[in-house]
Parts: structure tokens; C-alpha cells; sequence
């Protein structure tokens, strides 16, 4: 068992951990880590994790490390992508979807395991 506590809500993630011990497990990944591009402000932290599904559809995912009265809330929202927007692409939502359960799977897996 890890050090986090970890708490699963929809397409949120309870830890009762501060945001920078958060941030810092997630981006120690080296599965994602070409793949993030990492963007800090002062109250949240985020990042945006870049992939695919099916075959040549790309997909984003949004994530926001926010904090919270017992630790902090890695909340990931499922996106298209900018570029499949730019182009007028239309994507089915359903692949979106599959990919934001699968990063949210992989973020839960890798902070119970810290």
C-alpha cells in the first residue's frame, strides 16, 4: 500500500496530499513524461497530456492539481485536442472519453503505488 491516500469520484482524484507532492509523482513517470507539457500558475497545477485513440484521432487530456481541505483534487477533463478544433474535425465523443478514463486509470494506479 502507498503513502497516499487515494479516493476515485467521476473524473476527479481525492489524495490527501499536498498539490506539489502530487505534481511531482505524476511527472515522475517516465511513461508519460514526452508527453506532458507542463504549465504552473500559482494556484493551480496543471498539465495536459497529449495521445491517441483508435487509430489516428488525437485526444487531450486537461489535468488540474487543485488543492483541497483534505489534500488535493487531480481533476482531468477529456478534450479533442486543439488541432482536430482548429481543422473543424468532428470526433466522436466516445474515444475521448476512453481516453480520459484511461489516464485517469493510469494517474490513480501511479499514486496509490507512490
Amino acid at each position: 500500500m502507498g503513502r497516499f491516500s487515494v479516493t476515485r469520484q467521476g473524473a476527479d482524484i481525492l489524495v490527501n496530499a499536498n498539490p506539489e507532492d502530487v505534481f511531482r509523482v505524476l511527472a515522475a513517470n517516465a511513461t508519460w513524461k514526452t508527453e506532458r507539457e507542463f504549465l504552473n500558475s500559482s494556484e493551480t497545477l496543471s498539465f495536459v497530456v497529449f495521445g491517441r485513440f483508435w487509430k489516428e484521432n488525437g485526444a487531450e487530456a486537461h489535468v488540474n492539481i487543485l488543492h483541497h481541505l483534505d489534500g488535493s483534487i487531480v481533476r482531468v477533463v477529456g478534450d479533442r485536442g486543439a488541432s482536430a478544433r482548429a481543422n473543424g474535425f468532428n470526433m466522436f465523443n466516445v474515444g475521448v472519453k476512453k481516453f480520459q478514463t484511461k489516464i485517469l486509470d493510469s494517474f490513480e494506479q501511479e499514486l496509490r503505488n507512490a
